[in-house]
């Protein structure tokens, strides 16, 4: 509905209703605020409008160096003192999308104690879930409209935000910029981020210059404050034994051990190993050795190293180790690897390895993992976005979005 891609900007140029202002006008490739304008133009002088929208017309643009012809209209709506608030929906409402959603309302006079202000309110967690959509109850409803209509600010619930915080946010006006829902560290929307690499990418077409958007400074500052609330529809929920096959090391007989390299010996890795070098060992080379490149996913199975993720070390595994083997036409390994240390999938190997002492986590187990898998090109940029499989981060915080709703991960 919203990205009707065949009006161009002289259509919003040439518009006989006058509905899209100097300024505003043109929003590029989503269609978001274009309706959005024609809704204003609708308002009598006294009017107001609450308009749902997806949650990426709130941020796309924001944080990108580069002219965005969206943020330009989100701009003008914040300068002209036009918005008074934004509500952030729950996840999975609507029936097109799992995405969250925003509420923009929209006030042509705003009452002078509220002027140069924005009411920002994350409803993200007032859900009840349902099957197959989630839905916001009764309660809840009351709440958010209760809190919005006296702008009543709450911890992690709901804020007022002066005009120039907005600016110096470059005009990010998306809920979950500003408050943190959570006690852990927030993480912007994944569809959002995916949205705003493919706008730099459009954009690198146009200016011959990708590799500074992609690996820049811009990119870096896009991930200040992100925010985990959904998945994109594109991705695939599915067991990550469908795209990842996993095999066990070994454990020689500690009678053949060496500590020193030696002809016909190989290093045999332990999970201390990938800390520090000080108790190398080497055993003697044979086939029945789980050999491992330093690019490989690995995993801990046991003791208080469980569910670690293990990389950056070639060898043969002990048997306290369990390697990755993605399918490469389905998955980036650094994304693999960096979305396995999401602390879902780490509290589900937790409970598998703390059942009995040293009982650890088979093969079968980990592979009925459900796994939010995205299309390969998005696995890619994701990946080069984020760094590759080095520390936590949003690609990991979408394993935890199709689970955090439910007592414990899916298995």
């Amino acid at each position: 509905m919203w990205n009707q891609t065949e009006f161009k900007e002289k259509d919003y140029d040439a518009d006989e209703l006058d509905r899209f202002p100097k300024g505003a006008g043109f929003p590029g490739g989503k269609a978001d605020w274009g309706w959005v304008q024609h809704i204003l133009a609708s308002l009598k002088p006294q009017g107001r409008a609450a308009v749902v929208l997806d949650t990426g017309a709130a941020s796309r643009g924001s944080g990108n160096a580069n002219t965005n012809k969206e943020k330009d209209v989100r701009r003008w709506f914040v300068e002209q003192d036009l918005i008074e608030g934004v509500i952030y929906l729950p996840e999975n409402l609507f029936y097109n999308t799992t995405a969250p959603g925003i509420i923009l309302v929209l006030n042509r006079a705003k009452p002078k104690e509220r002027k140069e202000k924005l009411f920002l309110l994350n409803a993200g967690r007032d859900f009840t879930k349902g099957d197959p959509k989630n839905y916001i109850a009764e309660d809840a409803i009351r709440r958010i409209a209760d809190t919005f209509s006296v702008w009543k600010e709450v911890e992690k619930y709901s804020r007022i935000v002066s005009r120039e915080e907005i600016a110096k946010n470059d005009f990010n006006i998306s809920p979950s910029r500003y408050i943190h829902t959570g006690d852990a560290d927030e993480y912007r929307p994944i569809a959002e981020i995916v949205e705003d690499l493919d706008a730099l990418e459009e954009e690198s077409e146009v200016t011959n210059n990708a590799k500074g958007h992609l690996k820049g400074g811009r990119s870096l500052k896009m991930i200040e404050g992100i925010s985990i609330d959904q998945i994109p529809a594109s991705w695939r929920h599915v067991p990550l034994g469908s795209f990842c096959d996993f095999s066990g090391g070994t454990q020689p007989p500690k009678s053949t051990f060496k500590d020193a390299p030696s002809n016909g010996y190989v290093r045999l890795l332990q999970i201390r190993d990938f800390e520090k070098d000080k108790y190398a060992v080497y055993v003697p080379a044979n086939k029945r050795l789980r050999i491992i490149e330093s690019s490989d996913i690995s995993i801990a199975r046991y003791g208080a190293s469980v569910g670690r993720i293990l990389t950056g070390k070639s060898g043969a595994i002990n048997v306290a180790i369990m390697t990755t083997h993605p399918d490469r036409s389905q998955v980036e390994k650094s994304f693999l690897g960096f979305a396995l240390q999401h602390p879902d999938f780490q509290t589900y190997l937790t409970g598998l390895g703390g059942r009995a002492a040293q009982a650890g986590f088979n093969k079968g187990e980990v592979s009925r993992f459900k796994f939010p898998l995205p299309p390969l090109p998005s696995s890619g940029r994701l990946q080069r976005f984020w760094g590759g499989a080095a520390g936590d981060g949003a690609a990991g915080a979408a394993v935890g979005a199709d689970h955090r709703t439910e007592k414990g991960p899916h298995a």
